[in-house]
């Protein structure tokens, strides 16, 4: 071997080293830069899939929210017609009760039809998915809603042709896929496929989110547009449906992959499934690896393999206490249709007052779950909580602002304690999606598909299961009143003791009524419009003079419980002559001594020593309006100053304004409620002392109840002299949560021969029952 052969040879494997490390170099280059092109292609394809799926969630949201207005209009209008007949005309009454009432049913049949198919084979398709992939059920189920949309459509365009139940048949085409609970679980289910598990409750907050700006946004501007022309925004609806299907099936791709090894059939059986046909595999990744043979006994084999993949949701224990949880989520959202009516109720507003703060709850849950939700969830992650214990804790604490939010709302006694209840009841808005993240890692990920269509399914039989369990406790609540009127909030609750109703009720009134609501909608004569807004019964051309006073409690004709008995008209055989009569009338209305009494046969009548211990006067006046006097107060006692089982305040009053047949002047009514309430606020004091203390106003004083604990029904006679010369009697009580008031016509007083005086006599003189 020469030399120069040697030098070469020898000089070999030194050059090739650094070429070897230059292309390890640029092989792990090559392969860095390959990761991170597939890092970004799939960060891109989450993004788009989100992008899509969000998309599509908003349209379908978007369609039955607009569909609902026009539907029912439409409804109402093709009963209309049916009930009429041939005589129907635009200009017919669609109100009457055999119309309503129809309408009624059809409405809630079809609510009850609609989810029928997601709950009877919701389940199923939902194990389709997790076999041949989400978007082949998401586009059938999209195309059954859509062909029901289009039937109750032609149903309705042809009344005279089709009856109008014959929408119910819409929910054949829904059994194409399920409706919408099978369409929002699968897009629930691509969602989680693709993002990463600490994300996925953000997502679904979004998710909610959307619905929720859709109702808000969405229903009001499709009631409108009904009014103008239904048939716009029910075609508007179709149109988002249409646009759904084709962006599934044109744009949106498949998310799910099934694991081999979590296929429900064995491990054997799918290792010789694969060896057969594994070119099957990779060119579909979406079917089953373990895809049968095309004979009947394996199709049938395949069927039954399938049902076997119930038992994941039956052997988790966690997923069984989550579903039935669902429910509790959907009384959040049922509670808005009794909230209104609570309110309107409870505090007196009424109904467009209330939905005032609806609009607050909507407002909060928008935020909650657009920025809150997602920022705590995301600074939960950053202080160290996984995935699953971040959803835990959003969830608990979901759950107890829905609890504690609910037991404020019904318990509440003043307008401010209950809007706290329902800021902290709308922050529970977040249950719902949180569970369903929480649930995710409890089964297998080839089985997510089937698993939220179970828990969408248990959320839907909520809904239904709750519905006659609210309106069974609101109507209880409405009857009885008080407190109960919150049992669609409170499951448990206890009624309020006697004064504790009235109370609250007369100073809701007082603000509402005295303290300047009323005075902007008072007109010129002083007179007001429309009490009946506040809850306030009124009882005009009541009759007095007839009252039968046989019983220890009176109901007139028109159903208005009387709680005093008039002064006899016996007495005034002892009076032969009007004088003691007439000197009464003078003297009351000028001696000024509070402790001034008038005896007579029967009883005796005197004014309280303080009957305003904690409140103002019942005179007053409104600027360019009305101005009043009440000249006596008087309460009836027992012989041994034992009360009678309702206390009873008499008095008179003189106003400067004319008074109106069939209306109430605002003074009259200022009267009754400040007198009302400064009664029901009356504190206990038994010495002469104490009753001095509460003339003072002492801050330190302890007070140990009120005067008239038991009392629940506050009656006041006010025998009102207004202009020109006439008077009229007023009475008034509380019934549970109303203020009744009774008055009767004007007498005249222009001449004394005829002016009423026996009769305004025994009524001043009445006496409790």
């Amino acid at each position: 071997m020469s030399p120069t052969t040697l030098t070469a040879d020898s000089s070999t494997p030194s050059s090739a080293e650094p070429n070897q490390g230059q292309e390890d170099y640029n092989e792990q280059h090559e392969a860095d830069l390959t990761a991170d092109l597939l890092e970004k292609a799939a960060q891109a394809r989450i993004k788009h899939i989100w992008r899509l799926c969000f998309t599509i969630f908003a349209l379908v949201q978007a369609g039955n929210v607009v569909l609902q207005p026009p539907l029912v209009q439409l409804r109402e209008l093709s009963t209309c017609m049916s009930y009429y007949g041939p005589g129907w005309s635009l200009g017919r009454d669609c109100r009457v009760e055999s119309v309503q009432n129809e309408l009624e049913t059809l409405i809630k049949w079809q609510q009850l039809l609609d989810t029928a198919p997601g709950i009877l084979f919701g389940v199923f398709y939902g194990m389709a998915a997790d076999r041949f992939g989400r978007r082949p059920v998401l586009g059938l189920a999209l195309v059954g809603i859509t062909l029901a949309a289009v039937w109750t459509q032609v149903v309705l365009f042809w009344p005279t042709v089709f009856p109008t139940r014959l929408t119910w048949l819409s929910v054949v085409f829904q059994l194409a896929g399920g409706g919408t609970l099978v369409v929002n679980a699968m897009i629930f289910a691509m969602i989680s496929d693709i993002v990463p598990e600490e994300k996925r409750a953000s997502k679904f907050f979004r998710l909610y989110g959307v619905a929720l700006l859709s109702d808000m946004v969405l229903s009001p501007a499709s009631g409108a547009l009904a009014n103008i022309q239904p048939w716009w925004p029910a075609r508007f609806g179709l149109i988002a449906f249409i646009m759904a299907i084709l962006a599934t099936v044109l744009v949106l791709p498949e998310t799910f992959v099934k694991p081999i090894a979590l296929s429900s059939t064995n491990l054997a059986q799918t290792t010789a499934v694969e060896e057969e046909e594994p070119e099957e595999e990779e060119d579909d990744p979406v079917l089953y690896a373990d895809a049968p043979k095309h004979t009947p006994w394996r199709r049938v084999r395949k069927i039954v393999s399938s049902l076997r993949d119930l038992r994941y949701l039956i052997a988790s224990r966690q997923v069984l206490l989550l579903v039935p949880l669902l429910s509790v989520g959907q009384l959040y959202d049922q509670s808005a249709g009794f909230f209104l009516n609570y309110v309107s109720k409870r505090y007196g507003w009424r109904i467009s007052q209330a939905s005032f703060w609806l609009t607050y709850r909507n407002v909060v849950n928008l935020m909650l779950l657009s920025t809150i939700l997602p920022g705590v969830s995301a600074l939960l992650l950053q202080r160290g909580s996984n995935a699953g214990k971040k959803d835990l804790w959003i969830s608990r604490a979901s759950i107890v602002c829905l609890a504690l939010g609910a037991f404020v709302i019904g318990l509440a006694p003043t307008l401010t304690i209950m809007v706290t209840g329902l800021t902290i009841f709308a922050l529970g808005h977040g249950f719902v999606p949180a569970v369903l993240s929480l649930a995710t890692p409890f089964i297998e990920p080839g089985h997510v598909g089937m698993l939220y269509t179970a828990m969408t399914i248990g959320e839907t039989i909520g809904k239904i299961a709750n519905e006659p369990l609210l309106t069974g406790s609101f109507e209880l609540g409405m009857r009885v009143g008080g407190l109960l009127l919150g049992l669609p909030f409170v499951a448990t609750d206890m009624p309020r003791h006697g004064s504790q109703v009235a109370r609250e009720r007369l100073n809701i009134l007082w603000e509402q009524l005295v303290c300047g609501v009323a005075t902007e909608r008072t007109p010129s004569d002083g007179h007001t419009e429309d009490i009946s807004d506040f809850k306030i019964d009124f009882h005009t051309q009541f009759d007095f003079e007839s009252l039968d006073v046989s019983g220890p409690s009176i109901e007139a004709r028109n159903k208005a419980l009387i709680w005093f008995k008039p002064l006899g008209e016996d007495v005034f055989e002892h009076f032969p002559c009007k004088a003691p009569v007439q000197e009464f009338f003078e003297y009351a209305t000028t001696e000024k001594d509070p402790r001034w009494k008038v005896e007579d046969r029967t009883h005796a009548v005197y004014t309280p020593p303080s009957p305003f211990h904690l409140g103002p006067g019942p005179d007053g006046s409104y600027p360019q309006l009305d101005f009043w006097r009440v000249g006596d107060i008087y309460e009836t006692m027992r012989d041994n100053n034992e009360k009678h089982a309702h206390s009873l305040l008499t008095l008179q009053a003189w106003h400067s304004l004319d008074g109106y047949e069939d209306r109430i002047l605002l003074g009259e009514l200022y009267t009754i409620i400040c007198v009302m309430r400064n009664r029901v606020n009356q504190r206990k004091a038994d010495s002469k002392e104490e009753r001095e203390a509460l003339w003072s106003f002492p801050a330190d004083i302890e007070y140990g109840g009120y005067e008239f604990e038991g009392e629940t029904h506050f009656p006041v006679i006010l025998l009102s002299y207004v202009g020109p010369q006439h008077g009229r009697i007023i009475y008034a009580y509380m019934d549970r949560q109303r203020l009744v008031i009774c008055q009767s016509k004007l007498y005249s007083f222009e001449k004394q021969e005829t002016a009423p005086l026996n009769l305004f006599t025994r009524m001043l003189l009445s006496r409790p029952l």
